[in-house]
C-alpha cells in the first residue's frame, strides 16, 4: 500500500522515565515519529506511556521481535533474551524497527523480513537504518556491532556497493542512513585537558556520504531519510551548536530528505548536550530544532511538490572538506549566476514535467571562523523565498536576487 509522502521528524531516545509532559515536549517540537524500544519500558507502565503518545498524536516505531521469522542470526547478540510483544493494534503504531546499522551479509534475510512484514502490516513501515561511510569494512559486511564505530576511511566504491546491495535485496520505499558530522580533536596547547578543551572539526566526507545515498534514492525511486546528530557520546564527538542543528536540516533538505530523525532526543547515559537534559528540561538545541521544525512544516506541501535532482557546492576548498562532492550537479540552468562570500551547498529541485524549479542555499562557512553568507543569484521568473516557512515574494534588481544567511542557516527558494 502506497503511503502519502509527508515530512516526518523523528527521534530515537530512551523513554522509560518519560511522563506526559515529555511527550508534550516532543509534540511541540513537531516530532511525529518516535522510535520506542518496548523492551526497555517497565511492563506496568507500557500502556500508560503509549497512551500519551496516542493522545498527543505522536506515532511510534516499535522494536517488535515477534514479527521476525528469518533475522535471528543477523540481530544483535541479545535478541534471544528478549520477549517479543505485539503492539500492532495500538493506535500509535506506525512502524517496526528491525535493526540499526546492519551489514550487507544480512540484506538477503532482511529482504525476506520486509516482504513478510508488508503482508502482515500493509499500511505500516518496516524501519531499517543503514551504516554511514565511516564504518569499516567488517561493519559494512557484518553490522555495526562487529566493532566500535569510529571514523574509518574506506573507498566510496565499497560504500556504494553496500548501498546498492541494500537496494537490490531490501524493498523498502526509502533509504535511511545516519551520518554524524561534528567531531573534535585535542587542542595542541593543552592536550591533557581534552575533551574539555578541543578544536572543532567535521567528518570530511559528510556531504559525499549523503550524496551517495541520495543518488541511490533517485535511481531507485525511493525517499531519502536521514538521522541527525543532536548530542555527544564520546571524546571524539562534540555537541552540536544550535546553528549546526539548522545546518543538518537544510543539508538533508538539499539532498531531498523527507524524514529527519534526532539521535538522541532525551538524555541517556554517556550522552551529553541532548535536546532534553538529565532533568527533562529543554536545552538550547531543543528550541533551535523546534523553531526550524515549525518552519519546515509550514512549507511542507510546497517542498514536497518538488523532486530533488542533485546538489552542487560553491567556494569549495580543503578548509571545508566536508562540503566535498563526487559529482556536483551541473545541469541546473535555473540559476544563471551565483556569487557568495562563503562556501555554500546548493540543492536543486524541479516539479514534474519541468513546470517549476526550486533550490536550497546552505551557509557552510567553517565553524572555527563563522561568517554570515551574502549570496547573489541571477534568476528568471517569479522568485519566492521561504522565511520561517512563510512565502515571501522577492523583487530582484535586473534579475539578481540577494540572500543573507547566518552561520549554518539555509533557505528554500522557488522559481516559477
Amino acid at each position: 500500500m502506497a503511503r502519502k509522502r509527508q515530512i516526518r521528524i523523528g527521534m530515537c531516545t530512551p523513554i522509560m522515565n518519560f511522563d506526559e509532559e515529555h511527550v508534550i515536549m516532543l509534540k511541540e517540537a513537531r516530532v511525529n515519529f518516535a522510535t520506542i524500544f518496548i523492551d526497555s519500558l517497565p511492563e506496568g507502565r507500557r500502556d500508560e506511556i503509549l497512551s500519551w503518545f496516542d493522545k498527543h498524536g505522536v506515532t511510534c516505531a516499535f522494536r517488535q521481535t515477534d514479527v521476525m521469522k528469518y533475522y535471528k542470526e543477523a540481530w544483535m547478540p541479545d535478541l534471544d533474551k528478549l520477549e517479543g510483544t505485539a503492539f500492532e493494534k495500538h493506535p500509535c503504531f506506525i512502524a517496526c524497527t528491525y535493526v540499526d546499522e546492519p551489514g550487507s551479509d544480512h540484506f538477503e534475510v532482511l529482504g525476506k523480513e520486509v516482504e513478510e512484514f508488508k503482508k502482515r502490516f500493509p499500511d505500516k513501515i518496516p524501519y531499517i537504518n543503514l551504516l554511514p561511510m565511516y564504518a569499516n569494512s567488517a561493519q559494512l559486511k557484518g553490522g555495526a556491532w562487529k566493532s566500535a564505530i569510529e571514523y574509518y576511511k574506506i573507498s566510496t566504491d565499497e560504500y556504494r556497493e553496500y548501498i546498492d546491495e541494500y537496494v537490490k535485496k531490501v524493498n523498502t520505499d526509502y533509504i535511511c542512513v545516519d551520518v554524524y558530522p561534528y567531531q573534535r580533536i585535542p587542542d595542541p596547547a593543552c592536550p591533557e585537558r581534552f575533551p574539555a578543551y578541543y578544536i572543532p572539526t567535521e567528518y570530511a566526507d559528510y556531504c559525499k556520504n549523503l550524496e551517495i545515498v541520495a543518488d541511490a534514492c533517485r535511481k531507485s525511486g525511493r525517499d531519502f531519510w536521514g538521522v541527525m546528530q543532536s548530542c555527544s557520546w564520546s571524546k571524539g564527538i562534540r555537541e552540536p551548536e544550535p546553528c549546526e542543528i539548522v545546518q543538518q536540516f537544510y543539508t538533508m533538505m538539499s539532498f531531498g530528505a523527507t524524514h529527519f530523525e534526532y539521535y538522541v532526543f532525551a538524555h541517556r547515559a554517556v550522552h551529553s548536550g541532548c535536546m532534553l537534559d538529565e532533568r527533562g528540561h529543554q536545552t538550547k538545541i531543543y528550541w533551535a530544532a523546534k523553531d526550524l521544525a515549525d518552519a519546515i512544516h509550514r512549507m511542507e506541501d510546497v517542498y514536497l511538490s518538488y523532486k530533488n535532482v542533485g546538489v552542487f557546492n560553491v567556494n569549495y576548498s580543503d578548509e571545508v572538506k566536508y562540503l566535498g562532492l563526487e559529482h556536483p550537479y551541473t545541469e541546473f540552468d535555473t540559476i544563471r549566476e551565483i556569487e557568495s562570500d562563503t562556501p555554500l551547498l546548493v540543492g536543486c529541485f524541479r516539479k514534474e514535467e519541468d513546470t517549476g524549479h526550486a533550490f536550497t542555499l546552505v551557509n557552510y562557512s567553517p565553524f572555527k571562523s563563522p561568517k554570515t553568507s551574502h549570496v547573489r543569484v541571477k534568476l528568471d521568473g517569479k522568485v519566492t523565498q521561504y522565511i520561517n516557512g512563510e512565502p515571501c515574494v522577492m523583487h530582484g534588481d535586473s534579475g539578481y536576487y540577494e540572500f543573507v544567511l547566518p552561520q549554518g542557516h539555509g533557505v528554500f527558494v522557488t522559481v516559477e
